[in-house]
């Protein structure tokens, strides 16, 4: 089927850009000239490398693709691929940390992504990506560092608003807004974005569970919704007390005043109710303010914060009684502290600082039973530095590196840990067309604090999720062999080993009739890869990107749940995007892209075959500042993997399918662009040397 659909997707493909060349010649009436084709085409560099980094030229990657925020835009960077979450990964690492402007925001996921779908695309300047971070950014292992355009005195004020309108098995609306002001020392940044819609989900559970000596079937039928709305804006303002020295001051926020959730549970077990109402809206805010000297010297400060109240019941669904009751309460504090100073030294540059932060979770659980054991209030305070120094250096011959060594201290109640993080990058340019580049680095993983907590989360009266307090993060040694050829094509050969990685799965438990999710810690997990990323145009009509992965994955587990697990397993992800252009005259594209990832692992579970088809189209109008664009991602629903586990004794099959199909009609309106004026005038008068 997945031959298929890209058999038939690629002779589309063809057929209209075949289409689309068609030239109308003109012959002169007196005279007939015949002389040879003559092509002249000019193509910008889309990769290039230089001392560990790698810049992509996102703009040429994007051309004709119907994203409008610069979240979307990233998921066509080299070798980054988006899960059904949302989150971002990128081909050979551990994971990816995002960074704005050379900064880590002290944010969650969660609102990385929404602070991104607030950021219009028009204000990106360029992206870097880092297999190997230097320590001078505070990060470990490979992180993506997205770099805004700096408003300028001539642009004033600038924006886009937008519309969206989303049909998954429910339909939701979004409206976003994001405008900026410049004048000749300061500047102000501010977005907002809001979103209202439902959500739904339906899971096949078959489960084939030992339980006093006998085997049950257990058919389990659950279908969930969740609706309500969210509320997520930044303001940002930037003030040049004297030249080249800066105060910036942000604000992100992120409110959710209306969320309700309910789950329908049906099968051998009986029909049952879930409700999750919150009590009060779920709440993130996170202050910042940073001062960037003239000689160097950075120094910058966070405060964040997060709380969540809610009540959930379980009920039966014919007799109303009810099973379980009980509120949840987590509040989260977390501050951080940095100073960081720079050095250019002849050719050398060199870079030296330290990060300290301290965080407090208070989270708690009370069941409506007085005597219930699962009852905690407990508080958590964690405690992290790092500080470290690296140099910096490019020869002539076309070599440069960075390299840097960072010491990292981790302490939360009564476990204390202290790494030593290398990091090297090597990056060799021949020439422009052939360019070589090595990363060696490490990573670490924590995990959340109500993992830590040990709480249990009934979401049925089968599925229970239990907390572990003797969890332990993971540290990943990560190696990476690059190559790219005329700024263009890419191969990345890697190796990554994670000791005491972690991840939640199901366990058929021996004493009781429940199905337990508790995430554990693996002994290790090994990846071994190889990453090619080739794109191929046909003129300006076809712009087309072929990404290929291949990798061997090992797991090892010594104990869980007193089972030994030791698996491993070749996958292969390919990825197929194309933009054409349907007009020479009209800046009018259409999109076709396909995705598919061969069968996996996760710890015992075996995960299935997934592919599915993406369509698009973009059309540029109203003098530029406008465009309209529709999506439809996953048209098939074919993204989500079946799970299945037949091994130590577990038997069980899953079928999940979340609404990953979804269909996107968006419009978006800029005044101004968000691109700078161009004046005939003296600029003398300003101050200002440009």
């Amino acid at each position: 089927m997945i031959r298929y659909l890209l058999t038939t997707s690629m002779f589309l493909i063809n057929v209209l850009s075949v289409m689309a060349q068609t030239v109308t010649y003109s012959v002169d009436s007196l005279n007939v000239y015949n002389i040879e084709e003559v092509v002249v085409i000019g193509e910008k560099p889309q990769i290039k490398g230089n001392n560990g980094v790698i810049t992509a030229d996102l703009s040429t990657l994007i051309k004709g693709k119907p994203v409008s925020n610069i979240y979307e835009s990233l998921t066509y960077l080299p070798g980054i691929t988006k899960d059904i979450s949302g989150n971002l990964s990128l081909a050979g690492t551990n994971g990816i940390t995002i960074l704005i402007n050379g900064k880590k925001e002290q944010i969650s996921n969660e609102n990385i992504i929404a602070l991104l779908q607030s950021y219009p695309i028009d204000r990106l300047k360029n992206v870097e990506i880092m297999y190997s971070t230097p320590a001078k950014y505070h990060v470990d292992g490979a992180s993506i560092n997205i770099i805004m355009k700096k408003p300028s005195a001539l642009d004033g004020l600038q924006g886009q608003v937008g519309l969206n309108y989303i049909q998954q098995h429910y339909s939701s609306g979004a409206a976003n807004v994001a405008s900026t002001y410049s004048s000749d020392k300061w500047s102000i940044d501010l977005m907002y974005n809001y979103i209202l819609g439902k959500k739904w989900s339906h899971q096949l559970i078959d489960s084939y569970h030992l339980f006093n000596d006998e085997y049950c079937s257990i058919k389990q039928n659950e279908q969930s919704t969740t609706k309500g709305q969210n509320h997520n804006g930044h303001v940002g303002f930037n003030w040049e007390l004297v030249q080249n020295n800066n105060i910036s001051v942000s604000y992100n926020f992120q409110f959710d005043p209306i969320q309700y959730a309910r789950n329908l549970s049906s099968g051998t077990l009986g029909e049952f109710i879930t409700t999750k109402k919150y009590n009060s809206s779920n709440k993130f805010n996170n202050f910042n303010i940073d001062y960037e000297s003239s000689f160097g010297l950075t120094i910058g400060a966070s405060y964040t914060n997060y709380s969540e109240n809610s009540n959930t019941l379980m009920c039966q669904k014919e007799t109303d009684f009810v099973l379980k009751d009980y509120y949840s309460l987590q509040d989260i504090n977390k501050y951080n502290f940095y100073v960081d100073q720079s050095h250019q030294v002849k050719n050398w540059g060199i870079n030296y600082g330290l990060s300290i932060a301290y965080a407090n979770d208070y989270s708690s659980q009370s069941f409506a039973s007085s005597n219930d054991i699962n009852n905690f209030n407990t508080r958590l305070e964690e405690y992290s530095a790092d500080a470290y120094v690296g140099i910096e250096r490019s020869f002539e011959n076309g070599l440069s590196f960075s390299a840097s060594i960072k010491g990292d201290y981790y302490h939360i109640n009564n476990y204390t840990k202290w790494w030593l993080s290398p990091q090297i990058a090597l990056t060799y340019m021949k020439n422009y067309n052939h360019i070589f580049q090595v990363d060696i680095s490490t990573s670490k993983d924590y995990p959340s604090y109500w993992e830590i907590h040990g709480a249990e989360t009934w979401l049925n009266n089968y599925m229970v999720l239990i907390g572990n307090p003797s969890l332990k993060p993971s540290y990943t040694y990560e190696n990476q062999l690059i190559y790219i050829y005329r700024q263009k094509y890419m191969a990345v050969l890697y190796y990554n080993y994670t000791d005491n990685a972690f991840v939640q799965l199901p366990y058929q438990s021996p004493n009781s009739l429940n199905l337990i999710y508790q995430t554990l810690n693996y002994k290790y997990n090994q990846m071994l890869g190889l990453m090619l990323r080739v794109p191929f145009n046909i003129g300006q009509v076809l712009q087309s990107s072929l990404t290929l992965n291949g990798y061997y994955t090992h797991n090892k587990v010594d104990n869980f749940h007193n089972l030994e697990i030791n698996r491993e397993k070749f996958s292969f992800y390919a990825d197929l995007t194309n933009s054409i252009r349907l007009s020479s005259k009209y800046p009018i594209y259409l999109t076709m892209n396909a995705t598919a990832l061969t069968s996996s692992l996760q710890g015992i579970a075996d995960l299935s075959d997934i592919w599915k088809i993406d369509i698009g189209f973009k059309w540029t109008t109203l003098k530029g500042n406008a465009d309209l664009m529709f999506s439809g991602v996953d048209i098939f629903n074919t993204w989500s993997p079946k799970m299945t586990i037949n091994n130590c004794g577990q038997n069980l099959n899953m079928n999940t399918y979340d609404m990953t199909r979804q269909f996107k009609l968006s419009f978006v309106y800029r005044f101004n662009s968000f691109k700078p004026k161009t004046y005939e005038t003296d600029k003398s008068r300003f101050g200002i040397n440009k």
